[in-house]
């Protein structure tokens, strides 16, 4: 899947990067990478994390809108692919 085509990586460019998600994600950049190429952590969906809703926080700061189920649903697509 191209990176234009992901939704996780858009969500990415529009929070301001890797490396901004990231820190404010409090993981590295590596960390969001891996995101883009496998989907969100199972964490997700147990609650003990909230990624997706910080990347969509920091997208619509941007100007995006995104919602935390657009990314789960993506996710999931991503894992079982």
């Amino acid at each position: 899947m191209s990176k234009e085509n992901n939704l996780i990586h858009q969500t990415v460019r529009w929070g301001g990067g890797y490396v901004a998600v990231g820190k404010e994600n409090e993981v590295s950049d590596v960390a969001v990478h891996g995101w883009v190429k496998r989907g969100l952590p199972p964490t997700e969906w147990t609650g003990e994390t909230g990624y997706a809703k910080v990347m969509v926080k920091m997208a619509r700061k941007n100007g995006f809108h995104i919602t935390r189920k657009q990314l789960l649903d993506f996710s999931l697509k991503l894992r079982h692919s």
